[in-house]
């Protein structure tokens, strides 16, 4: 399912919010959380609520945001085995979905 989403979340990234409202261009469906201000996505098994805290570098090297700070985040914990999805860039994505187990050394 996290490979599904790929595509969706370009489109999603590529368009304003400002101009359309993605929820109901893409059919997602927001749920309020009781912890995080910014609506979940039900379709997603994660969501970060973020803020940009060091916007210097953004013109310069046309980054989306230079330095962020999480604030809260939120997990479908009915999710069995989760998969991350991590954006590479120019539409590439990276799934995280082995696991590996390493016996601890502390005690």
């Amino acid at each position: 399912m996290t490979r599904d989403l790929a595509k969706q979340l370009v489109d999603v990234r590529n368009c304003s919010g400002r101009m359309v409202d993605k929820l109901v261009k893409f059919g997602l469906v927001a749920i309020k959380d009781s912890q995080m201000k910014a609506p979940m996505i039900a379709e997603y098994h994660a969501s970060l609520e973020c803020r940009v805290t060091d916007t210097r570098r953004v013109n310069r090297y046309n980054f989306s945001s230079s330095s962020w700070r999480c604030l809260r985040r939120g997990i479908d914990t009915a999710v069995r085995k989760l998969q991350t999805l991590h954006r590479r860039g120019n539409g590439v994505f990276a799934v995280a979905d082995a696991a590996t187990r390493s016996r601890s050394a502390m005690k």
